[in-house]
């Protein structure tokens, strides 16, 4: 009887030395895939709870602890949230509201059969043991870059809509739509009656603003102290391609790649597909004609960049509807009725008709923050 009780105790104390080290052990490791995954899923708000869900338990897998891959449970163990600095708390939301979340809190676990295993303990009884460790990181997003420009002038019609989206969430519309956008002149910025503005309308240090009845915007009507200074359009680097032409209701499509033309000339009702990243110079004119679709690939205006060379002008007739990033610092753009766009327009004069619909991509590159800051572990 004594022997059995020395055997016990004996191996106790050796489950508490080899046992409670691979424990100990298994315990950095978790915190370190949860911290990875953490940061990670963090890349992605906000904006894509989904796309945040998936680097979580892609990032785990990448990881071992006790020697076998982590497996994160995309529900349980990723909570999308918002991240407080002064208090230092992380609130989970829930729902459509997962869209805004700031931060993202990973819990990485090894418990019930999956439990970290104990050679000696389970001599006793105590097989395995169970083991979590979490931890959250959020995402700092710098002030969202101004997408709607007129560096001398921008001047809108009547019954205004203007908002931010997601691109990587789909076309704006319903849930996806934000307060992200944010328009901007040097110059006199002029708008007609019955607008609504979710998110900022700034003026440079010598602009003015003016509107008519019905006026509302979310954000600011503010001056900053500095002008708007966009870069010349840069050189092509390609080839001439010579005139890119579309005919009444046609389709043109446009593989991955960098183009240059003198002039685009569509007629109505053509739509301009890519099949990938495309980047189009044009050296003298745009002329889109009535009915234009803008169909970049996977929907991302980034996918469509139409860069206008010096002071060569684009014109767009009226019900213009898709996505692009258009810039022309130079350039004199013109933009019929009915428009339902959404990217970047960047142009030395725009102009925009009556019944516009203009939303600016807060989810891709190049069209004003969303999933372009800094991730920082926080807890």
């Amino acid at each position: 009887m004594q022997c059995l009780v020395m055997f016990t105790v004996l191996v106790g104390i050796a489950s508490l030395g080899a046992d409670y080290g691979r424990v100990q052990l298994a315990k950095i490791e978790l915190q370190r895939c949860a911290t990875a995954a953490a940061r990670a899923a963090a890349s992605r708000v906000p904006g894509d709870p989904s796309g945040a869900r998936d680097l979580a338990v892609q990032y785990g897998q990448l990881n071992a602890v006790d020697g076998v891959p982590l497996t994160i449970d995309r529900n349980d163990d990723v909570q999308l949230g918002i991240w407080n600095d002064a208090s230092r708390t992380f609130s989970v939301v829930t729902g459509t509201n997962e869209s805004t979340a700031n931060a993202v809190r990973v819990t990485a676990r090894r418990v019930g059969s999956n439990g970290v295993p104990m050679l000696f303990a389970g001599l006793i009884g105590k097989s395995r043991s169970d083991v979590s460790a979490s931890s959250v990181a959020r995402v700092t997003t710098p002030p969202a870059a101004v997408a709607f420009v007129g560096l001398d002038r921008i001047e809108v019609g009547n019954n205004l809509f203007a908002a931010g989206y997601n691109s990587s969430a789909g076309p704006p519309g319903g849930s996806n739509v934000n307060d992200g956008f944010r328009g901007g002149s040097n110059g006199a910025m002029q708008f007609g009656n019955n607008g609504e503005v979710r998110g900022d309308v700034i003026r440079g240090p010598g602009g003015s603003l003016s509107h008519g009845n019905h006026w509302f915007v979310t954000g600011s009507q503010g001056q900053q102290s500095t002008p708007y200074t966009y870069a010349p359009t840069e050189a092509a680097g390609a080839p001439s391609s010579g005139e890119l032409e579309g005919g009444n209701n046609s389709t043109v499509t446009l593989s991955a790649g960098t183009y240059l033309y003198t002039e685009i000339a569509f007629g109505n009702n053509v739509t301009l597909e890519t099949t990938g990243p495309v980047t189009i110079y044009v050296s003298e004119s745009v002329q889109l004609g009535n009915g234009a679709t803008l169909a970049p690939y996977n929907n991302n205006p980034a996918n469509l960049r139409i860069r206008v060379l010096g002071s060569a002008s684009l014109e767009a007739g009226n019900n213009l509807s898709g996505a692009a990033q258009i810039y022309g610092p130079g350039s004199s753009m013109q933009i019929g009725s009915n428009a339902v766009f959404g990217g970047q327009v960047v142009g030395r004069e725009v102009q925009i008709g009556n019944n516009a619909f203009l939303y600016q991509d807060t989810g891709s590159s190049g069209g004003g923050g969303g999933g372009s800051g800094s991730v920082t572990t926080v807890k």
